[in-house]
């Protein structure tokens, strides 16, 4: 009689959109609320992905509060409290809002991809 082996259970593959959902909550980390980034008008920034938001609206004399000749605030967060030394370097490079959040975006892409 010849053998008949059990065949075992498929394995499950995860469906492309729960990739992308593991994905994503895995690039976007609060920092812990004692670490939290105090923006000058009062507002709050638990992670990356809010200071992108962030910059979109906030108005130039805020931004030049935190960003300045030889200083940054937002570089020194992200590398302090991310870890993020090459994310922060391209931020203490950008010269303006814009340039920062295109900075932000393209290390979220590259994160997603």
């Amino acid at each position: 009689m010849p053998r008949v082996s059990k065949k075992s259970k498929p394995k499950e593959i995860p469906k492309l959109s729960e990739k992308k959902a593991e994905k994503k909550t895995s690039i976007i980390v609060d920092a812990e609320p004692k670490y939290y980034f105090l923006v000058i008008d009062g507002s709050e920034l638990k992670n990356m992905m809010e200071l992108t938001d962030a910059l979109q609206r906030m108005s130039d004399d805020v931004f030049y509060h935190h960003v300045g000749n030889g200083f940054n605030h937002f570089a020194d967060w992200i590398r302090d409290i991310f870890g993020e030394k090459e994310v922060a370097d391209n931020i203490r490079d950008s010269h303006n809002k814009m340039e920062m959040q295109v900075v932000l975006l393209r290390y979220f892409l590259k994160k997603l991809i």
